[in-house]
């Protein structure tokens, strides 16, 4: 009996040891099912779909807004059994997402920049296809693109995304032409984010006892590093990643490998035993883009800074794979960060 309870004990002291040692990233895909209550977050701005300033109107331009939990941005999927689906405001059901064609009637032309509106339904009233979506999902990377009825029926193909790129807040939403890359794409990729809050307890962190984490080293993907860097500044109000200097005592250190032990599809790992993140250049140069290789960069930090893989689906920066814009810290990631901070 003694010898299995030391195997046991010997088998867990191994599990928590690779856990400790490194964490890797894979690939996850979203759902979205009927009754689901979500945000809706662009992956380029890290913005949510929202009613402006939370009153109804029929006829008013949706926008894109900082994510603030309110029922203004939260949205309940009507799922028909064809896969088709309305977007209703959680502030009144009745009032669906649509899209202002510029011709006045429903055969009128799909056009490039027609705007997103919020449009008045009575109880009773035939839903038209102005009204109804579907999605384009790309579950390699976590994200959706979300394509309007009316454009599918008039075979022209048009999908949401903020009016010109634009990321800032009160962005009106249009509809257009698809682009070519995952790249210039970015502005018409969506995320679909639960609307419970389910913040990670990480096992570890590399914040010094002055609340800093200090790195030296470099990678070829210095440039998204230092993007990362700047985004999870931004949100955390202090300059807690610094750049290591003589007056200060190294955190943790950045580096590049060509493929990682034992494990030839990781794209990078923290190890908080060694203190390092390692970015493998074979799989992380096989990504389809910056935009990809931006978020496995800033994913990396949220291990350093003691997240732990996200359980939520979508594209949360710490889900384990997915996809999402440097700048697009998801409400998930922030609750997460907010639990651990506590810890430092």
């Amino acid at each position: 009996m003694r010898k299995w309870m030391c195997l046991l004990f010997a088998f867990c002291v191994i599990l928590s040891i690779t856990a400790l040692t490194s964490i890797y990233s894979s690939a996850v895909g979203i759902e979205i099912s009927h009754g689901d209550r979500v945000f809706i977050r662009g992956v380029k701005s890290g913005k949510y779909i929202d009613v402006p300033g939370g009153t109804l109107s029929s006829g008013e331009k949706a926008q894109i807004y900082e994510g603030n939990q309110s029922l203004a941005q939260q949205w309940d999927i009507y799922m028909f059994s064809d896969g088709f689906f309305l977007i209703r405001s959680a502030l009144n059901n009745r009032y669906l997402l649509s899209v202002n064609y510029l011709e006045s009637s429903e055969g009128g032309a799909a056009a490039n920049g027609s705007y997103l509106i919020l449009e008045y339904f009575p109880d009773g009233t035939p839903i038209p296809s102005r009204a109804i979506f579907t999605t384009v999902a790309y579950n390699q990377y976590g994200v959706s693109k979300i394509v309007n009825k009316q454009s599918l029926l008039q075979g022209t193909l048009k999908y949401v995304e903020a009016l010109y790129g634009a990321t800032g807040n009160e962005t009106k939403l249009v509809q257009w032409d698809t682009y070519s890359t995952v790249d210039t794409a970015f502005n018409q990729y969506w995320v679909f984010e639960s609307t419970n809050r389910m913040p990670s307890y990480g096992i570890s962190h590399l914040v010094d006892l002055l609340g800093h984490c200090d790195y030296s080293g470099s990678t070829k993907y210095q440039a998204l590093f230092n993007r990362g860097v700047a985004a999870w500044n931004a949100y955390m109000g202090t300059n807690r990643f610094r750049q290591d200097t003589n007056l200060t005592v190294n955190d943790f250190t950045i580096q590049d490998e060509t493929v990682a032990s034992g494990n030839p599809n990781a794209t990078a790992s923290t190890d908080y035993i060694n203190k390092k993140v390692t970015f493998y250049t074979s799989a992380m140069d096989a990504l389809d883009g910056d935009v990809i290789r931006q978020k496995v960069v800033m994913h990396e930090l949220g291990h350093v800074l003691g997240l732990d893989h996200s359980s939520q689906s979508g594209g949360n920066i710490m889900n384990q794979g997915g996809f999402a814009y440097w700048t697009s810290l998801a409400l998930d990631d922030k609750a997460s960060y907010n639990y651990n901070i506590v810890n430092y």
